[in-house]
């Protein structure tokens, strides 16, 4: 009764700062939103570390299959492709670099790193797999976070580009639907 009683209220609320979105209109504003600057660095944070407690299996006070949730605030918040892209990496094929530039702070291209690993690849270039120097190798290679196994998933041509943050957004933006979902009664 009260968990009905509590959905209810939620669902019926309409000013601004009570609302509770739809899925379509989450992934709308997602998709595009600068999350980088828009969102405080522990609210970030936070958010990257449900994706990976999800990742592991952990369901809202459930037991991960992992056996144990991420640490909390012990991670670095890293640019896939970094702020200052252009010393390492290629110009957009679509779009701007004033695009780009908003992009890059987007749900797609943003990830946790320990200190140490953040240290040494931060504004470093993706890479192929096989370049010593390369995030992607350095991330297979130490990476034990699983919201980094399927970076290179969404690479194309074994290059993170202005798509692979595109790709990668919409999939983490699914994830954040099912850490969070709308409850039960919401009108779209």
């Amino acid at each position: 009764l009260t968990d009905q009683a509590l959905r209810s209220f939620l669902v019926s609320q309409a000013a601004e700062n009570k609302y509770w979105p739809a899925d379509e209109e989450l992934v709308r504003e997602l998709t595009k939103l600068p999350v980088y600057r828009r969102l405080s660095r522990a609210r970030l944070r936070m958010v990257l570390e449900a994706i990976e407690d999800h990742r592991r299996g952990y369901a809202g006070g459930g037991r991960a299959f992992a056996g144990m949730r991420v640490p909390r605030s012990r991670y670095w918040i890293e640019h896939v492709m970094p702020q200052r892209w252009e010393t390492y990496w290629k110009p957009p094929t679509v779009g701007t670099p004033e695009e780009r530039a908003h992009r890059i702070h987007t749900f797609g291209n943003l990830t946790l790193l320990t200190e140490r690993l953040n240290e040494s690849v931060s504004n470093g270039p993706w890479g192929q797999q096989d370049e010593e120097r390369g995030k992607c190798s350095a991330l297979k290679q130490h990476d034990v976070l699983l919201i980094n196994r399927d970076l290179d998933a969404h690479c194309q041509s074994n290059d993170w580009t202005d798509q692979s943050i595109e790709s990668r957004t919409r999939a983490l933006i699914e994830c954040i639907k099912n850490v969070w979902a709308v409850p039960d009664g919401h009108k779209s």
